[in-house]
């Protein structure tokens, strides 16, 4: 529904957790109580009133924006996405692209692929032009081009 804003529950629900270093600041100055009222990261969403996410990562990949894959990329593709990781550990799913596609209704995901770039992954962007996505990486900044 465009017309209605989604909540998933930020701060309050996540299933990921707080830096640790965050953690000890708010510790550090006695306020760890306030911290845990104003960001309590509980790990249902659904129960406190919030919209279950469809897919999330712990630990967390730090995800660029998600941009739709046109079926001009392939022809396969329907309701496909693509995310991008940022981090350092590639075993849990960092410096990867995340291939996701939706079923026809957006609530499941139907497919799950991974394209692993071995590089921090800033941003995405489909460039129609030559049919690419465009990739902004970090670690050495660079501009990568993914074809088909």
């Amino acid at each position: 529904n465009d017309e209605e804003i989604q909540n998933f529950g930020w701060p309050i629900s996540s299933y990921g957790v707080h830096y640790p270093s965050h953690v000890e600041h708010w510790k550090k100055i006695g306020a760890e109580k306030i911290f845990n009222e104003l960001a309590p990261l509980k790990k249902s969403h659904s129960k406190f009133g919030f919209k279950e996410p469809l897919k999330y990562w712990t630990p967390s990949i730090g995800i660029s924006e998600i941009i739709k894959i046109p079926n001009s990329f392939d022809n396969k593709f329907k309701n496909d996405y693509f995310v991008a990781a940022m981090g350092n550990v590639i075993e849990d799913g960092d410096q990867t692209i995340h291939h996701l596609r939706l079923s026809n209704s957006n609530e499941n995901i139907i497919f799950e692929d991974k394209i692993i770039i071995k590089e921090r992954i800033r941003d995405l962007v489909f460039n129609k032009n030559d049919n690419s996505i465009i990739l902004m990486l970090g670690s050495e900044p660079s501009i990568a081009v993914l074809y088909k």
